[in-house]
């Protein structure tokens, strides 16, 4: 189980600050732990009182649970006073230099209150940056440590993350979250990827920048390569503000990572079985819930597929779709290449060795090999080696949303497929394995 440790402060009022950075943890799957470096007396109004966290303590919050459960990634938070950043950089030393370590700046609080002193952000720029594996400032955060540093900068965001990248950080993320446009701008030294999104202006923000870098942090414990984390980061923290708690308290709500609002939330609550219509792709559903669809029951999908080329569209006012398929695949077949305009896709190799074929890259896979497709690439799997192989796909599929099934060759001898659908785009993982053993031949 990865471990990750958040070195912050405490939010009375259980929105951001280390309370935000556990809930974050838990849902990406890692276990956290926390070093605590002040305590506030906040609510979703403001911050009356803060209580810096004594240094040498801070040091030794991380000495033990280092020595005791280890610490596979760090992310740190509010830090407030100079001495605290130079415990931060003191207690970083007792890890291994490999340790990655998301810095997030935070230097005012959601509702305006000032978290970090002018003395402290020039300790941030000096001591703590270099150390960081990623930043993960707001436009008004990337501003203050560019002037902070001297850096003389044209104002927008890849300008911005190309120039504090020379202050040592291996990526800078600058979120989109206090923009027009929800983009976050990511810049490792060499290549800049932007991440779109939508936005939600009446969600709940309180905490979705710890949610952001504590997602980020998790995700580099799992061993995912930065630029997959920072997205994996934008896409949980933004579902996290649009299902926000906009009732609790009278200032900006909450964030929420487990659909707790909704009901929703992946701590095994039912979803039930969706009223189905017939279509000449088989049963769709009307409504949400999970269902069934065996793809080999439908005309085109037997292996005789050559030539097939169908776009499906998952037009605006329809219901968000979980869609988990299984490829089961002979020595040389090739699958249906996807082209997923705008939607996400993830293979687990189940058993055998395909070769994954990315905008016509070939990558020989292996049992439990795990791959992530992000939207607008073009992938299909051929069966390779002496033996089947089997591939279970994930692929979220929201309003809006088009995929271009083609069987250039031919399509898998067995493929079946089972979708999951819910009105807000979350499913209980729990119900999986009481719908999906049902409908695909195993062992392969």
């Amino acid at each position: 189980m990865p471990t990750v440790l958040s070195i912050a402060g405490s939010d009375s009022g259980g929105g951001a600050g280390i309370q935000a950075d556990l809930k974050a943890f838990a849902r990406c799957g890692v276990h956290g732990m926390t070093a605590v470096t002040a305590l506030t007396a906040q609510s979703t109004t403001g911050v009356s009182a803060i209580h810096p966290v004594p240094p040498e303590f801070v040091v030794e919050q991380v000495r033990v649970v280092a020595d005791d459960l280890g610490v596979d990634a760090v992310k740190t938070g509010m830090l407030g006073t100079e001495e605290t950043v130079e415990a931060v950089v003191t207690a970083l030393e007792l890890l291994p230099g490999s340790t990655p370590v998301v810095v997030d700046p935070v230097m005012v609080a959601e509702s305006g209150a000032t978290l970090l002193d002018e003395a402290a952000r020039a300790a941030v720029v000096r001591r703590l940056l270099p150390r960081a594996t990623v930043i993960t400032p707001n436009l008004p955060e990337a501003r203050v440590l560019a002037e902070t540093a001297g850096l003389d900068v044209a104002d927008d965001p890849e300008a911005l993350a190309r120039a504090l990248n020379t202050l040592g950080p291996r990526m800078v993320v600058v979120t989109g979250g206090h923009r027009d446009e929800a983009t976050d701008v990511c810049f490792d030294g060499e290549d800049l990827v932007t991440f779109s999104g939508e936005r939600f202006p009446d969600g709940a923000s309180h905490g979705s920048g710890c949610t952001h870098a504590s997602a980020l942090a998790a995700h580099l414990a799992l061993g995912v390569h930065p630029f997959e984390a920072a997205w994996h980061a934008k896409e949980i923290a933004a579902a996290a503000v649009r299902e926000g708690l906009r009732e609790l308290g009278a200032g900006a709500g909450p964030v929420d990572v487990f659909g707790l609002r909704t009901g929703r939330a992946a701590l095994g609550a039912p979803v039930p079985e969706a009223e189905t219509e017939d279509t000449p792709f088989g049963r769709r559903p009307t409504g949400p819930g999970w269902f069934v669809l065996n793809l080999d029951e439908v005309a085109g999908w037997r292996g005789e597929g050559a030539g097939i080329s169908t776009m499906l569209e998952w037009p605006e006012g329809s219901f968000a779709e979980i869609g988990v398929n299984v490829h089961v695949l002979e020595p040389g077949d090739r699958a249906c290449l996807y082209h997923a305009e705008s939607v996400q896709e993830d293979f687990l190799v189940l058993a055998g060795e395909p070769l994954l074929l990315v905008e016509e890259q070939e990558r020989r896979l292996r049992t439990w090999d795990f791959v992530h497709c992000p939207p607008g690439t073009r992938h299909a799997f051929v069966g390779a080696g002496d033996r089947r192989a089997a591939i279970l796909m994930l692929g979220t599929r929201r309003p809006g949303d088009r995929v271009l099934y083609e069987a250039s060759e031919v399509a898998a001898r067995h493929r079946a497929s089972s979708a999951v659908t819910t009105s807000s785009g979350r499913v209980a993982y729990r119900d999986w394995p009481e719908i999906v053993p049902g409908v695909f031949p195993w062992p392969p």
